[in-house]
């Protein structure tokens, strides 16, 4: 009987841990709360004065780097403005190259009119140089960011999370707000980094 009641009281003992355990946040629930922590600190509020609760936090899907090499390439497409037919062979490369002549060019020309003692002709080109400049430097970012991430395409850099939540907003009368927004996280997966509103 001693023995019975011993089995029973374990076993009990260990349901009412399983049942504490699932009542208790997920890991990527916790993340979320730490994150939203953050942003009303960052404001001069207390979460917990908001009343922050979750309705639904799901994982979409990894953010691999073959995805930003993709995103960088879209960059430079849409930069460049290419037809579909030239959108696969387009490079980094081929662009820089183009804005080196484009630059170099105009430096020809402002060189010319102030030996030619016309150096008040130059404005416009020297604005138009300078622009050149600018975008080089934002295509050759671009170009680094996907090389690095062209060395290992399958590391994971990020998961997307989609979360309904509520809080209650004390500027508008404490009244209910429901939010629904996508979370990013850092590359270990330990907390989210960003958020996206979902349009």
């Amino acid at each position: 009987m001693i023995k019975y009641y011993h089995q029973m009281t374990k076993i009990t003992l260990l349901l009412g841990i399983l049942l504490i355990a699932s009542c208790g946040k997920s890991k990527e629930e916790k993340m979320l709360y730490e994150y939203q922590k953050a942003k009303a600190r960052s404001i001069n509020f207390n979460i917990d004065d908001l009343n922050f609760n979750i309705k639904s936090l799901d994982k979409l899907n990894d953010i691999k780097a073959k995805d930003s090499m993709a995103f960088f390439q879209n960059k430079l497409v849409e930069y460049y403005k290419t037809t579909d037919k030239e959108k696969e062979a387009i490079s980094f490369e081929y662009v820089i190259s183009q804005l080196d002549t484009l630059i170099n060019s105009y430096q020809e020309l402002i060189l010319l009119r102030a030996k030619a003692g016309k150096s008040y002709l130059n404005y416009d080109d020297k604005e138009n140089r300078n622009k050149f400049i600018k975008e080089k430097v934002y295509v050759e970012n671009w170009k680094e960011q996907y090389d690095k991430y062209k060395k290992n395409p399958e590391v994971v850099l990020s998961s997307k999370y989609k979360a309904n939540y509520t809080i209650l907003n004390p500027v508008m009368n404490n009244a209910k707000q429901t939010f629904e927004k996508f979370f990013f996280t850092n590359s270990s997966q330990t907390q989210f980094i960003g958020e996206e509103n979902i349009k």
